[in-house]
């Protein structure tokens, strides 16, 4: 998965990675270093299809989720 960063990047202590299966059963979250750009997700089940879900967090706390994309695997 690839994201787009925040231009002011000092802000942002990192980024948290939410992904789900469409149908509830399935469902991880992850830290992603705030110098990244992407992320790799393993173990993905084929067949599956998953919806993404990247916010940024700071020192105030965590932002708005926003829903990146989705997956059929």
């Amino acid at each position: 998965m690839r994201y787009m960063k925040e231009i002011h990047l000092w802000y942002i202590r990192g980024y948290v990675l939410l992904y789900k299966s469409e149908s509830g059963d399935i469902s991880e979250e992850s830290h992603v270093a705030p110098q990244r750009n992407s992320a790799v997700i393993k173990n993905l089940k084929c067949g599956t299809k998953y919806h993404f879900f990247l916010t940024a967090f700071n020192n105030a706390g965590r932002g708005r989720t926003e829903r990146g994309s989705h997956s059929e695997d």
